[in-house]
């Protein structure tokens, strides 16, 4: 998937599921993307996508610790809420599930 494709596919599920918010990117060697989404003073959203090697990372930050997630480092697995230090494994989710199941953690619904 090409940088601009990933971040479209960001860009409209976060309309989508947390349209109050706007995503910042920045783009290094036109190759990689991060994303960082801004909820409030101690939540983010942190978004990683490498368009070489298809790594590819959601992270849902409090207080400066990830409370949820989904990577694929080594495979696909999600970090649930009750247990953001486990990896479960997982098909790959699309930015739409990620940021529906983030906003339904932040009781945002």
């Amino acid at each position: 998937m090409s940088i601009a494709e990933f971040k479209n596919r960001v860009a409209a599920a976060l309309a989508k599921h947390l349209p109050y918010t706007t995503i910042h990117f920045e783009e290094r060697r036109g190759t990689e993307i991060r994303g960082h989404v801004h909820i409030d003073d101690v939540t983010r959203i942190e978004i990683y996508y490498s368009a070489i090697t298809g790594k590819t990372s959601y992270a849902l930050i409090q207080a400066d610790k990830r409370i949820f997630g989904y990577d694929n480092f080594r495979f696909w697995h999600c970090h649930p809420a009750h247990n953001p230090d486990e990896h479960v494994m997982c098909e790959e989710p699309t930015p739409e599930r990620v940021l529906r199941e983030m906003r339904q953690i932040l009781g945002l619904e």
